[in-house]
């Protein structure tokens, strides 16, 4: 699941910074909206097509019974990276000199994260102890 957190941290870093001028000659009124659609394009190009594949090989090894449970696991890592994002400082993608990265507070933020991770998977626990499902069977 962190590995969602690395790859978005480092989309802003580039060997050739001089490539943003693109952000530069346009008016962008809305840097967000860029960061928003990078987010969306990282999200549905990356994490869904490698979750659906191992998603696919847990059903297939151990059938529909877990079907909730990978749901739930989604919907957990985009919530994490959700609460990331926005204890984060998020700039435009590859604006940024790949000489110049701050790893120790990446490196910091990225434990402010566990907290909310562990939230959640306690909450994922106790659903199951609970044998809350919302899939009619």
């Amino acid at each position: 699941m962190f590995y969602l957190f690395i790859i978005f941290i480092n989309l802003k870093y580039t060997d050739n910074p001089r490539t943003a001028w693109i952000f530069k000659s346009l008016p962008v009124n809305h840097p967000g909206e860029i960061v928003t659609a990078s987010l969306k394009a990282f999200t549905l190009k990356l994490f869904l097509p490698v979750y659906l594949i191992c998603t696919g090989f847990i059903i297939y090894a151990l059938g529909w019974l877990y079907v909730f449970h990978i749901a739930t696991g989604l919907f957990m890592c985009l919530i994490t990276l959700l609460g990331f994002l926005s204890l984060y400082k998020v700039d435009l993608p590859f604006t940024q000199d790949s000489q110049i990265k701050t790893t120790n507070a990446n490196f910091l933020l990225s434990f402010l994260i566990l907290p909310l991770a562990g939230v959640l998977a306690g909450i994922h626990f106790l659903l199951i102890k609970l044998q809350v499902s919302f899939i009619p069977i």
